[in-house]
């Protein structure tokens, strides 16, 4: 009789475990993409004009900074004012969100021996898109500071690395079509900082409205939502 109590308490037990791993396996395959969908817009067709700044292509920005692995799509643009005032900006698209965000900004300032001296969250609230946070940081080498600014936009959750990655994925768990992550960083050299965040604000503003416009007038997949 006890032994039969026995193989009967082993087989629940089996059950259950059996019933946990299937849930978490079921659970992890939900936050994972089935499909990305690629946008149907072009980086490339971005403004040269934003604003009072006027760009120009840049094919030989640091690739330790500016990193292209894995990305579908990627352009470079340095943008200068009226004044003389220069910034950097690289746009980028991926299908796999794990290569890009292990490419963000902080593993590869400081890779490229950076050294954060400061760092900063804003809302960026610009006329005909959505608020949204911004990473404002200053770095340093050899003497010289620059001041960065990025985001990722997953569909409509924005984020700034794995941990955000995750709750955005948690978000959109059970959709079979996703939409791919876009990358957008900006850099400044810092001579005055307040000068310094007024541009990249102004840029990176023009930037995300001109992102959420394009976002806005794609069709959204049929099943972007079924489970």
């Amino acid at each position: 009789m006890d032994k039969r109590k026995t193989l009967t308490r082993i087989l629940v037990a089996a059950a259950i475990l059996l019933a946990v791993q299937v849930a978490g396996s079921q659970f992890r395959q939900a936050l994972q993409a089935k499909d990305v969908a690629l946008p149907q817009y072009d980086l490339n067709d971005l403004p040269m004009q934003l604003g009072r700044w006027s760009g120009e292509p840049a094919d030989e920005l640091d690739v330790r900074l500016f990193a292209k692995i894995g990305a579908s799509s990627v352009v470079d643009r340095v943008y200068r004012g009226p004044g003389g005032d220069l910034l950097t900006l690289h746009t980028a698209v991926f299908r796999d969100f794990d290569v890009g965000v292990r490419h963000y900004p902080a593993n590869c300032y400081r890779a490229s021996g950076w050294q954060k001296i400061g760092d900063d969250r804003v809302d960026l609230d610009v006329e005909g898109a959505p608020r949204i946070p911004v990473s404002l940081s200053t770095w340093e080498r050899e003497g010289k500071r620059v001041r960065v600014l990025y985001w990722y936009q997953l569909g409509e959750q924005t984020i700034f690395g794995r941990y955000d990655l995750g709750k955005a994925r948690f978000a959109m768990a059970g959709r079979q079509v996703w939409p791919p992550l876009v990358k957008v960083l900006l850099q400044t050299p810092v001579e005055r900082p307040a000068e310094a965040d007024a541009r990249l604000l102004a840029v990176a503003g023009d930037v995300h409205a001109w992102l959420a416009a394009q976002r806005a007038a794609e069709p959204i997949p049929e099943d972007s939502t079924s489970p």
